[in-house]
């Protein structure tokens, strides 16, 4: 009889051995299993101890010892698959995005042609679903008008956000020419306050008129403040 204490020693590494080794090893124990006396005593620390005959607590531990390695593999492999399924559904993500908005700024491109030609708004849509709200129900399939509708209002606050972006680096860079915001105003058909305000959130250091020295220039260089010093 063993006592499987506590603070037991490390168990070594078993061999592996075959399903068909293991099931005769179980089998030869089999005789065992009804006159196996189990003990079960607390030890009186939240613990108990149990006490199993030699040649099964040896098969217990090797089972062990193969069910917690068979258990690790287990979860590492769980974790690959998760980690490429996760990387793979980011690339669709990141592609289907992509053609969503191709196809959302292939229709406010046909739209705006369409508001150019004349057409109204509704008239616009139904053209680039393809409904006609004239024709008989024909169970003929179209887009539906209202996700046309949001498409196109995602389009074009994109392409606000990329002339904007566009006009703030021309700003900037009329005013590394040495242009004062003024000049700049005038030139790209904005006032003198969105010029600065411009400038002031593309980290451009704007001077201080109330430390021009008499006699300066009415349009200091304005310098730009590099991205380590904000």
């Amino acid at each position: 009889m063993i006592r499987l204490e506590d603070s037991a020693p490390t168990v070594p590494a078993l061999p592996v051995l075959s399903p068909i080794t293991r099931l005769r090893r179980v089998r030869s124990l089999g005789q065992l299993v009804p006159e196996l006396g189990v003990q079960i005593t607390p030890t009186g620390n939240g613990h108990v101890a149990i006490e199993l005959p030699a040649e099964v607590a040896e098969l217990f531990l090797e089972d062990l010892h193969q069910r917690a390695a068979s258990w690790v593999q287990a979860m590492q492999r769980s974790r690959l698959l998760e980690q490429e399924q996760q990387a793979q559904w980011a690339v669709e993500r990141g592609q289907h995005a992509q053609r969503l908005e191709a196809q959302e700024d292939a229709w406010l491109a046909e739209y705006t042609r369409l508001k150019a030609e004349g057409k109204g708004h509704r008239e616009a849509l139904h053209r680039i679903t393809g409904y006609d709200p004239t024709a008989p129900r024909s169970g003929q399939d179209y887009l539906p008008v209202q996700m046309v509708h949001e498409g196109i209002g995602r389009a074009r606050s994109r392409a606000k956000a990329q002339a904007r972006e566009h006009r703030t680096a021309e700003i900037v860079r009329l005013t590394r020419e040495g242009l004062g915001r003024q000049e700049i105003a005038d030139k790209v058909g904005l006032s003198f306050t969105w010029v600065t305000w411009l400038l002031k959130q593309a980290g451009v250091k704007l001077p201080d008129r109330r430390l021009r020295p008499s006699g300066g220039s009415a349009l200091p260089s304005l310098a730009l403040e590099s991205a380590e010093t904000g």
